[in-house]
């Protein structure tokens, strides 16, 4: 500072060049001055761009726009809803007949199992016939063993006896050992064979009865499912 004052004092230099020193002595002053009201300039300058970039005309537009989109929303809602009431009938209609079909099997299932519990009781009444037949066939046998050795052993003393013998040994050989006649005297068997006979007679008309009712029912059902499917187109 004491330098400048001395410079300006000095009379080598001119009037301009004095008060140019003087202006580089005060600079800093002004410098620090300025700086407080530069950053509210700033401020104020970024406000302003602000309310340049959004003018009243584009406010109007953004509001007609607006509208338009609070339409078109629901409109879109509308539509959605729609396709979800319809996902959900495809859908409704879809295990709808899901569980037809699968109840429809599980009919056919079950009607199954009851035929070939019928056929195992046949087959079981067959196998006690045979198991009958041989019984029979057997006692007969063994009757005719005895009445051969009665006429051996000479048990047989009068000739009526001996015609009356002849004509079973006659009967015998043209009927076999499985004559009804013989068979008399051993009514258990020939009984017990009939019965089972009857049985299984019975079991067959049941089975056949209930395979015609089965395609009664299957018959009913197609033209249940015919009438529907008209209706519905």
């Amino acid at each position: 500072m004491k330098k400048l004052k001395l410079s300006c004092c000095s009379s080598k230099w001119s009037e301009s060049e004095k008060e140019v020193a003087e202006i580089l002595r005060d600079l800093y002053r002004i410098s620090l001055l300025s700086s407080i009201p530069l950053s509210w300039i700033c401020k104020r300058k970024r406000s302003f761009i602000q309310n340049n970039t959004s003018p009243s005309p584009n406010k109007r537009l953004c509001t007609f726009n607006r509208v338009v989109l609070k339409g078109e929303a629901s409109s879109i809602k509308h539509s959605n809803i729609t396709i979800s009431l319809k996902k959900k009938k495809e859908s409704s209609l879809k295990t709808i007949q899901d569980l037809t079909e699968t109840k429809s099997l599980l009919h056919q299932e079950i009607e199954n199992v009851k035929k070939y519990h019928i056929q195992l009781k046949i087959f079981n009444l067959n196998l006690k016939l045979k198991k009958q037949e041989l019984l029979c066939k057997s006692n007969l046998e063994n009757q005719y063993k005895v009445q051969l050795d009665d006429e051996t052993n000479g048990l047989v003393k009068t000739s009526e006896s001996t015609g009356e013998h002849k004509e079973q040994k006659n009967q015998l050989q043209n009927n076999g050992p499985f004559s009804i006649e013989l068979g008399q005297n051993n009514n258990g068997p020939i009984e017990i064979l009939q019965q089972l006979r009857l049985d299984r007679e019975g079991l067959i008309l049941e089975n056949k009865e209930k395979t015609d009712g089965k395609n009664k029912k299957i018959i009913e059902r197609e033209n249940k499912t015919i009438i529907i499917a008209q209706e519905q187109k």
